[in-house]
């Protein structure tokens, strides 16, 4: 019930997690036949939704969806050149950047 009040339930959820990881790609290839380059992406503070999304409960939920959006962002993403993350907070015991860790440069 608790999940669903936050809109984080079932095929909408998912749906809504493909959608962002489309647009980031889709925008990096605008992005990329405009300018005739690879993007840079900087990420600024990536970890402070994950900080809320722990004292508000819903920590799972948000690390499947951040380590499927840094799969598509940074490591599928053809169109990416460089890429800067920053954060605030130490999160070492996830494995949400197994996937971006294996990224060929």
């Amino acid at each position: 019930m608790e999940m669903r009040r936050r809109g984080i339930e079932g095929p909408r959820r998912r749906w809504k997690t493909i959608s962002r990881q489309i647009h980031c790609t889709r925008y990096s290839g605008y992005l990329m036949r405009y300018y005739g380059k690879k993007v840079i992406i900087l990420l600024d503070e990536y970890d402070t939704p994950m900080q809320e999304a722990y004292l508000q409960g819903y920590w799972e939920e948000m690390v499947a969806f951040i380590r499927s959006l840094f799969n598509a962002t940074f490591k599928t993403n053809p169109h990416l050149g460089r890429a800067v993350m920053t954060g605030i907070t130490c999160i070492s015991r996830e494995s949400m950047f197994s996937d971006p860790n294996n990224r060929r440069w």
